[in-house]
């Protein structure tokens, strides 16, 4: 795991249990409950798209390891090479949403930028 993913981690266990984080008048750190607010939403929105991104390319992953392990030879029988195909392409567009998913959060987490399809969960 990674220091992002283990960050990621933290965010998320954080914000299932509406906890933020503050440094208070010196070095230590104080967690506390907060009400819920806009940017909370906006967050809860971010973290579970990154959620269902995830759980989407690692079944198109699982899916393109079991078409490839149907043809042990290497060679695909005639419509193995379509399967292939359309299971490749899948993982891949799977694999975008992930990176789109993390870099929206990324944005909203590092330097507050709100996607523009969840600006009116901002207003409101």
């Amino acid at each position: 795991m990674n220091l992002l993913s283990a960050g990621y981690g933290l965010v998320i266990d954080m914000h299932n249990a509406g906890l933020e984080l503050s440094f208070g008048g010196g070095s230590t750190l104080d967690a506390r409950r907060k009400p819920p607010t806009p940017e909370h939403e906006i967050l809860r929105i971010l973290v579970q798209e990154v959620i269902d991104a995830t759980a989407e390319k690692n079944e198109a992953s699982d899916d393109f390891a079991r078409v490839m392990d149907q043809f042990p030879s290497g060679l695909p029988h005639p419509d193995g090479s379509q399967r292939i195909a359309n299971s490749s392409q899948r993982l891949s567009i799977a694999r975008k949403k992930a990176m789109t998913a993390h870099a929206r959060l990324s944005d909203f987490l590092d330097r507050g930028i709100v996607p523009e399809d969840l600006r009116l969960h901002q207003s409101g």
